[in-house]
């Protein structure tokens, strides 16, 4: 006989665990369920039921996805347990937000961190009429709104230094908290495929695997193009803050989606996933010398990068006119799809790279997510 052991205070204490439920051994996994990118979840199968497993960490965290009209009947102790298809989620990143819309499922969000930041326009309207609450601001959620809600599951950024420590009187109440760590899988296909744990939470398990099987498609179609190039251009990325300039360390779905895209990108040997704090002085001499500039703030026009610093203008990019911003649906709120949407769609900017660095494999292609600066 063997238990299942999740971990459920709100910081994953390895102290704080308890036996769940009695399993007997898994069943064989749907292929829906399978998993081929994401490296932060995975799942297994009992007869009654689904056990999610996330990788928030060191630790592994399961949680119980029991089907809602049989929860009756299947006895589990003290369950971390989720019933599905869950009626009510909230979110505290607008990524949560694209994943629900990407299945249909808008109406199952009832609150969400910073209802400034949603670009979804059906999602802004369901707020205006009060159908989502804003459950907090600047990464603190508010506990009392979150209870109020009733909630089935609430989606936190897993990983995240604070929001996932703050909501201990949530799980107290029963309510399970599941950490979502698309943000950092190092495959933009492994954020992608994140569809598959919500089309397990919403019961639609098949149509999120069709959906991301979709995208997966695209995206290898699309990066098996790049294979006949003969050169690839060298392209230099953001720009600095505060004195800083933070750039995708080698493993991370940035680089790897430049280099899909057949960029020469200086710092893929870099081995970390998270960003590198360069100096000026460290990019500047790259810049001085590279084909392509790419994802340059907020900026507009070259004018504005120029007015923030002169030395920019030394930039090879700059007197070309390859600096490409990913600011194209950008609104005059500042809010920007590239940042919510653009989880789900890394075949599209995968698309809109190719045709920034080699147009000639993709003749027809309109860019959707980026423009090039005037």
């Amino acid at each position: 006989m063997s238990f299942l052991w999740v971990v459920v205070t709100g910081c994953w204490d390895r102290s704080a665990t308890q036996p769940v439920a009695e399993i007997s051994g898994d069943t064989v996994l749907p292929a829906a369920l399978q998993v081929k990118y994401a490296r932060g979840f995975h799942f297994s199968k009992q007869e009654a039921y689904t056990l999610l497993h996330l990788h928030p960490g060191e630790d592994t965290l399961t949680l119980v996805l029991v089907p809602r009209d049989q929860s009756g009947s299947i006895a589990l102790v003290e369950s971390p347990r989720i019933l599905v298809p869950v009626q009510k989620l909230v979110a505290l990143s607008t990524t949560h937000v694209a994943l629900l819309h990407a299945l249909g499922a808008d109406s199952v969000l009832s609150g969400l961190m910073r209802l400034q930041d949603v670009y979804e326009p059906t999602i802004r309207k369901r707020a205006a009429a009060g159908k989502v609450v804003e459950v907090g601001v600047a990464y603190e959620p508010n506990q009392e709104v979150i209870l109020g809600l009733s909630p089935d599951v609430v989606m936190v950024s897993g990983g995240a230094s604070g929001e996932n420590r703050r909501l201990e009187i949530v799980q107290e109440a029963g309510i399970a908290v599941l950490p979502n760590t698309e943000w950092l899988e190092p495959h933009p296909l492994g954020r992608a495929e994140w569809l598959k744990v919500m089309g397990a939470l919403l019961g639609q398990e098949h149509k999120a695997a069709q959906e991301f099987e979709r995208i997966a498609t695209a995206y290898e179609t699309q990066a098996a193009l790049v294979d006949r190039v003969d050169s690839r251009p060298t392209v230099v990325v953001n720009l600095p803050y505060k004195d800083t300039w933070f750039v995708p360390g080698g493993q991370n779905y940035q680089t790897q989606l430049l280099h899909d895209a057949g960029a020469d990108y200086p710092w893929h040997d870099a081995g970390q996933q998270q960003s590198l704090p360069l100096s000026f002085e460290a990019v500047y001499p790259i810049a001085l010398e590279a084909e392509v500039w790419l994802n340059t703030g907020t900026a507009t026009t070259r004018t504005a990068i120029r007015e923030q610093d002169a030395r920019y203008a030394d930039f090879r990019p700059m007197q070309t006119g390859r600096v490409y911003n990913n600011t194209r649906q950008m609104d005059a709120e500042g809010r920007n799809p590239y940042w919510e949407r653009g989880v789900i769609e890394p075949h599209v900017l995968l698309a809109d790279l190719i045709k920034i660095l080699h147009p000639e494999l993709l003749p027809d292609h309109q860019l959707q997510y980026y423009q090039q600066l005037p």
